[in-house]
């Protein structure tokens, strides 16, 4: 076996440090990758992106983007529910002719250098994540057919909902850092929601979600800045040229991506749990 498609050192790097990158493979070579280093693959629903399935599978995504595509922040993915993976596969099929490196920050070294400040005003009552949709936007972004499986997928996920006039309003009370094993790690979607918030406003549009303190309050500006500044002063930067796979603890590290230019860009992803020997 060669080292690429090794799954038991892979998932010792994974362990070591919260990600493990490997290169020059091929789509079947990542799809039975992740197949033999992960169990129980969960479908994507509820986020953002265009994203298809690959033919008939439900558990691997498409992400096609071509032209300018902005900076992803650094984030924990699905982090606005209560049910969210351990394990991100990402495979580049093909990659962009500029830029488009990942990101990743370890949620522990992160927790290490944020200000008692900062993390005592976002423990203190926690975070909520909050979106209001049409019925119909929400059937479509969750992937069910009617209110009734609609509402079963929401509680499932931990969401609150409230129904009125034809909207849903849905939130989630979370919390900015966990606890993995005896280390505190700060993982969250609070800077990437935020960010997009920011962005919609600034350009007149209409936010998806929202992301406050607990009690309703919007986090301080200065709160955020800190959040992203401290993120990207740990994150690793990864050239990842195509047949490029990054695999990444979202138990422990958040991911983002540089901004791309020129050309198409086409990612494949999963998200899975891990084999219950590898968690802790």
């Amino acid at each position: 076996m060669t080292k690429g498609l090794d799954v038991d050192s892979l998932l010792a790097e994974v362990r070591e440090r919260g990600f493990a990158v490997r290169k020059f493979l091929s789509r079947r070579e990542f799809l039975d990758l992740s197949n033999s280093a992960s169990v129980d693959f969960i479908k994507y629903a509820g986020g953002a992106g265009q994203r298809t399935m690959l033919g008939e599978d439900r558990t691997v995504n498409v992400l096609r983007t071509d032209g300018v595509e902005p900076a992803i922040s650094l984030h924990g993915e699905q982090y606005y529910q209560a049910v969210r993976p351990d394990l991100l596969w990402f495979y580049i099929d093909v990659a962009a002719p500029y830029g488009g490196q990942s990101l990743v920050a370890d949620g522990i070294e992160v927790s290490a250098l944020l200000s008692s400040a900062v993390r005592r005003l976002l423990s203190d009552g926690g975070v909520r994540y909050s979106r209001v949709l049409k019925v119909g936007d929400a059937l479509r972004l969750y992937d069910v057919p009617d209110e009734l499986l609609l509402s079963a997928c929401l509680a499932e996920l931990g969401i609150r909902v409230q129904q009125s006039d034809g909207s849903v309003r849905l939130w989630h009370d979370s919390t900015a850092e966990r606890l993995l094993g005896s280390d505190r790690v700060f993982i969250n979607s609070i800077v990437i929601v935020a960010h997009d918030l920011r962005a919609d406003r600034e350009s007149g549009g209409e936010s998806v979600m929202s992301v406050s303190l607990g009690d309703g309050r919007p986090i301080p500006i200065d709160v955020l800045d800190e959040l992203a500044a401290v993120s990207e002063s740990v994150a690793n930067v990864i050239n990842m040229p195509s047949g490029s796979v990054l695999v990444v603890d979202n138990r422990r590290c958040m991911h983002g991506r540089r901004p791309h230019v020129g050309g198409e860009r086409v990612l494949l992803s999963r998200m899975a749990r891990l084999h219950s020997a590898d968690g802790r």
